[in-house]
């Protein structure tokens, strides 16, 4: 059975689609962010429905309509590849509870924050200044500087 085409025949309140999401996390990343595009977008991304190249050009398209053009460059590694960080779960998961009227289980941290102000394409200062932070603090985030690695990477094998 493909677990995404049947989730998203379930309505998102129920129990079973409750479970559903919280199963996928044992599954990785990659998985959680496809289950997370098909509630959003109404397509199924199960691994045999769409191929990998798919999946990551319609990741990119909908950060692009939904966040910025430039968020796109969290979903790269360096050799201009295909792939699903830690920073773009965050985002995911936020726009699916805003999307679905749900609140979150937890109030999302300063980190989690910075890192949907970062693909708004937000510089570190205006960050730092929103969340009334400080540089020091910002250097623990740890899935922070990986967004900034990551953005760094991207930048420079396109010649930025």
């Amino acid at each position: 059975m493909n677990i995404i085409r049947h989730a998203l025949c379930l309505p998102i309140d129920s129990p079973e689609h409750h479970e559903i999401r919280d199963e996928l996390w044992i599954c990785g990343e990659y998985m959680v962010a496809r289950y997370y595009l098909s509630i959003l977008t109404g397509k199924a991304y199960d691994f045999d429905l769409v191929a990998e190249s798919d999946f990551f050009k319609d990741l990119r398209q909908f950060l692009a309509t939904n966040i910025s053009p430039k968020a796109v460059e969290f979903c790269f590694d360096a050799a201009g590849e295909g792939q699903v960080s830690s920073v773009v779960l965050p985002v995911l998961v936020y726009l699916f509870h805003k999307r679905a009227g749900m609140k979150l289980n937890q109030k999302p941290t300063k980190q989690d924050r910075a890192l949907v102000l970062l693909l708004h394409n937000w510089t570190d200062a205006q960050i730092r200044d929103e969340l009334k932070t400080t540089d020091k603090q910002m250097t623990r985030w740890s899935v922070y500087k990986l967004a900034r690695i990551i953005q760094k990477r991207y930048r420079a094998a396109k010649g930025f």
